[in-house]
C-alpha cells in the first residue's frame, strides 16, 4: 500500500512528507475473526517513524523523565501478571512504597506463588471488625502507567510522530472500511477519531497547525513505560458507554447498531456499556552502552542485543482520567496544569454552566460511575 493510495485518508489534517526511494509507507496485518467480513487489526507499521533519530543521551533523558512521572516508580497489579514472581531487592523496595500495600512490609506475610504474591494482612478498613484479609499482587517491576507532560511530549520528536501515527492509523482503517477493502477493528477506531474530533473542535477555527492538535491529544491519553521482558499475554480493555458510541459521528454498520441499540433498551443498566479494544500505539527505544548510565541494569525489554538497553513506550485511549481530561479541556479549563480528582471538582462546583455543559458534565459523572 503506498502514500498514493492512503491519500484520500489524511483529510488534510496530517500533510505526509514525500520520502524519496520509499514507495511503501505502511504494512497492515490483518487476522480473521469468528465474524464473516470483520478482521482484527494485528499490527500497522509506519516506517517513516524509523527515520528520526534520537541521540543516545535523549533517549535515555526520555527515559528518565518517564520514569519520574511513574507512581512509586513500579508496576504492580492485582489483576495482570508481571511474569514469575522472585524475591529480590526490587521485591523489597517496591512494596515499601506508600500505597502498594496499606500496611508496612512487617505486617504482611507474603506467600510467594508461581505468578503471584498472595499477600495476607489485617484490614485498615475497621468497619466489620478487625479482620484478615488476602490480595493476589503481581511481581513488581520498574516502569508503570503515567500521565505524559505536556513539556516533555513537545521537547522529543518522537512522542508527537507516535501520536500522528496512531490517528492516521484510525483514519486509514475507517477509509478502508468506507471503500469496502476490509472491515478491521471497527471498535478500536471510535475513540481514537472521537478524541480526534474533540481535539479539532478546541483549536479556534480554521487553525489546522499539526503541533497544538497533537498536544491535545496527548492529554486525553495515557502512557505506559515497560522496562521488563514481556512474553505473550492477553490485554484487557476498557468498555465504552453505548449511548457514546450511538452519538459518535463515526459511521457504525448496521448490523453493530442495531446490536448496540438492542443492549440499550434491554439493559437495567443505567449507562450499559459495550466491550471496546483499543489502539496499542508502542514504540521501541535503545540506548547503547547502558552500563555507562546510572540506574540501568539489565537488558530492559530486551532484544536489542548484547550491550543494549530497551525501553518500549505505549499510549492509550479512553481512560478515566483520559475522559476527565478531555471534559476538564472542553470547559475551558486550563491543559497545563495537573488534573487531579480534587481538582475537578472544584472546577465542575465553581462553573455556571448551561443546560448544554450539564448535559456533558453529567454524562461524565455516569462513566464514572459506571467504571467504579
Amino acid at each position: 500500500m503506498t502514500a498514493e493510495d492512503l491519500r484520500g485518508c489524511y483529510h488534510n489534517i496530517f500533510r505526509p512528507k514525500s520520502r524519496k526511494g520509499k514507495k511503501i509507507d505502511v504494512t497492515f496485518l490483518f487476522a480473521r475473526t469468528e465474524v464473516p467480513g470483520q478482521y482484527y487489526l494485528v499490527n500497522a507499521r509506519w516506517y517513516s517513524f524509523s527515520g528520526i533519530g534520537m541521540s543516545n543521551e535523549d533517549t535515555f533523558a526520555l527515559h528518565e523523565e518517564c520514569l519520574d512521572q511513574v507512581k512509586h516508580g513500579y508496576e504492580v497489579s492485582r489483576s495482570n501478571s508481571n511474569g514469575l514472581t522472585e524475591m529480590t531487592q526490587t521485591t523489597i523496595e517496591a512494596f515499601r512504597q506508600g500505597s502498594i500495600l496499606p500496611r508496612s512490609n512487617i505486617a504482611v506475610h507474603f506467600f510467594q506463588q508461581e505468578k503471584k504474591w498472595n499477600c495476607i494482612y489485617i484490614s485498615p478498613d475497621n468497619k466489620e471488625g478487625r479482620k484478615a484479609v488476602a490480595y493476589p499482587y503481581s511481581q513488581p517491576q520498574k516502569g508503570g502507567t503515567f500521565d505524559m507532560p505536556n513539556e516533555t511530549f513537545n521537547k522529543y520528536s518522537a512522542l508527537s510522530q507516535m501520536m500522528k501515527r496512531k490517528i492516521q492509523t484510525a483514519l486509514v482503517l475507517d477509509f478502508l472500511r468506507k471503500k469496502n477493502f476490509v472491515c478491521a477493528s471497527m471498535n478500536a477506531t471510535i475513540d481514537v477519531l472521537n478524541q480526534l474530533e474533540e481535539a479539532r473542535g478546541l483549536l479556534h477555527a480554521g487553525y489546522q497547525s499539526e503541533g497544538p492538535l497533537l498536544t491535545i491529544l496527548n492529554a486525553f491519553n495515557k502512557h505506559t513505560l515497560m522496562l521488563h521482558p514481556v512474553s505473550y499475554h492477553f490485554d484487557h480493555y476498557k468498555k465504552m458507554p453505548v449511548r457514546q458510541i450511538l452519538r459518535s459521528n463515526f459511521e457504525i454498520d448496521d448490523a453493530v447498531r442495531d446490536e448496540l441499540l438492542q443492549k440499550l433498551k434491554g439493559s437495567k443498566v443505567r449507562n450499559p456499556t459495550y466491550g471496546m479494544t483499543s489502539l496499542e500505539n508502542r514504540a521501541l527505544f535503545k540506548i547503547r552502552c547502558p552500563e555507562r548510565k546510572k540506574g540501568l541494569k539489565g537488558i530492559g525489554r530486551g532484544g536489542g542485543g548484547k550491550g543494549v538497553y530497551v525501553y518500549a513506550l505505549l499510549d492509550w485511549g479512553d481512560t478515566p482520567a483520559g475522559r476527565r481530561r478531555r471534559l476538564y479541556t472542553s470547559l475551558g479549563g486550563d491543559p497545563s496544569l495537573t488534573l487531579t480528582q480534587t481538582r475537578m471538582d472544584g472546577f465542575l462546583a465553581s462553573g455556571d454552566w448551561d443546560d448544554e455543559q450539564q448535559a456533558e458534565i453529567d454524562q461524565w459523572r455516569d462513566g464514572e460511575e459506571d467504571d467504579r
